[in-house]
This record gives structure tokens, C-alpha cells and sequence, in this order.
């Protein structure tokens, strides 16, 4: 979860979304994993969801493997930037 610290270090408001409960309850981290948790399947409809309700400047695409690539290839051309 390095990105969030650095993101948090500049004072950006984070959200994470992730269908696995277990792996945030499992983590050192817990919920301080990023400022709100969605705990939602990653899926172009659930990430449309998402993001009409929080309205982001952009999209981190690097902790969710293959899913989050393929959500991201759908999204391309969402009014928010993909970060990586």
C-alpha cells in the first residue's frame, strides 16, 4: 500500500475498494489502509458506483492486479485521471 502514503503525505484523500474483507481485518494496517474503504467486487458497474459517489481527480490501478487493469482498460475514458 505504498501509494497511499505517499498520496497521504501530500494530504490526498484516498479510497480503496476491495472485495476481500479478510485482507484489510488481516493487515497490520487495517482500516487505515486509506481514508474510506469500499468493500465492493471490482467490477466496471460496482467502480461506476464508486466513483459517482466520490467524485475523483484520478485512479490508482496498481493494487489490484489483473481485475483493476481490466476495470481500468473499461474506464479509459472516465472523467478522472488513471494514475498508474
Amino acid at each position: 500500500m505504498r501509494p497511499r502514503f505517499w498520496l497521504q503525505e501530500e494530504n490526498i484523500e484516498t479510497v480503496l475498494m476491495n472485495p476481500n474483507i479478510a485482507s484489510v481485518q488481516t493487515n497490520a494496517e487495517g482500516e487505515k489502509q486509506s481514508d474510506t474503504v469500499y468493500f465492493l467486487p471490482v467490477t466496471p458497474q460496482y467502480v461506476e458506483d464508486v466513483i459517482k459517489r466520490e467524485k475523483p481527480d484520478g485512479i490508482l490501478l496498481s493494487m489490484g492486479g489483473q481485475t483493476a487493469l481490466n476495470v481500468g482498460e473499461y474506464w479509459g475514458g472516465a472523467d478522472c485521471t488513471q494514475c498508474g
